[in-house]
C-alpha cells in the first residue's frame, strides 16, 4: 500500500493534492502537512513512497525541505515531486540540486499530477528493467 506525503502551507492546495493522491492507485494512504518542520519530524519515524511538496513555504522552502528529507534514513529512495508557481529556472535548479525528482508548474493540471505521481511511484518501487531480446540461436546446418 503506497504512502504519499503531501506538504503545502495552503490548506486549499493540501486538500486538492490529497484528493488527487487518493486516486493514483488503490489503497493509497496520504499524510498531509502544512508545516515542513512537522513533516520532517514525522518522517523521522515513517517511510514514504512519494513526497509531493510546494516550493514556496514560510520558514523553509521546498529545496531545503528536500535536502533535509534526503538526509533522513530512507529519504534517499523516495521520489520527490516539487510543485512551484515559479517559472524561473533557478528555482528548479535549486530543487534539483537538493534532490528533487520531478516538477510541476502551478497552477497544476490535475491529470498531469496523477499521471506523474503514478509514474514516480513505479520508479520508486524499482520497476523491473525491460528485458533485452536475445537473438535466437542459429539453426543447425
Amino acid at each position: 500500500m503506497p504512502l504519499i506525503l503531501i506538504l503545502d502551507d495552503r490548506a486549499t492546495n493540501r486538500s486538492i493534492f490529497a484528493r488527487l493522491a487518493s486516486v493514483i492507485e488503490d489503497d493509497v494512504t496520504v499524510e498531509v502537512f502544512g508545516d515542513p518542520f512537522d513533516a520532517l519530524e514525522w518522517l523521522e519515524g515513517n517511510r514514504v513512497d512519494l513526497v509531493i511538496t510546494d516550493f514556496r513555504m514560510p520558514g523553509m522552502d521546498g529545496a531545503e525541505f528536500t535536502r533535509r528529507f534526503r538526509a533522513l534514513p530512507g529519504g534517499a529512495a523516495a521520489p520527490v515531486l516539487v510543485v512551484t508557481a515559479h517559472d524561473d529556472r533557478s528555482f528548479r535548479v535549486r530543487a534539483l540540486d537538493a534532490g528533487a525528482t520531478d516538477f510541476l508548474q502551478s497552477p497544476i493540471d490535475h491529470f498531469e499530477l496523477v499521471t506523474r505521481a503514478r509514474n514516480l511511484l513505479a520508479l520508486g518501487r524499482g520497476r523491473p528493467e525491460v528485458a533485452v531480446p536475445v537473438a535466437a540461436p542459429a539453426a543447425p546446418r
